[in-house]
């Protein structure tokens, strides 16, 4: 979509709004673009992503979580895993938010 870096800053700000209903839209939406994000942005910006799956409404975390496989998803498509692109701190963080 031409448009997707247009919003794509005010997504992240979404992303950590007071509002939950905000926050699962905005982690729905930058899900959904990710199929548009030709300069990898998201790979930057994943770890953003990932802590609204650790939301403390369990809603906006099971949103979440069921659009982000899209993002895998594309990744993937273009030829290099995504999971292997995350420090090591992010692919081993708990699902809680709590530290090891």
């Amino acid at each position: 979509m031409d448009w997707a870096y247009e919003v794509w800053d005010d997504l992240i700000e979404m992303l950590s709004d007071k509002d939950n209903h905000v926050r699962a839209i905005g982690a729905q939406v930058l899900c959904n673009l990710a199929r548009s994000d030709p300069k990898g942005r998201m790979l930057k910006d994943f770890e953003k992503l990932l802590v609204v799956t650790r939301d403390e409404r369990f809603v906006t975390a099971r949103h979440t979580f069921q659009a982000i496989w899209k993002v895998a998803w594309r990744a993937t498509d273009r030829g290099r895993g995504w999971w292997t692109d995350l420090d090591a701190d992010s692919r081993n963080a708990p699902l809680n938010g709590t530290a090891h």
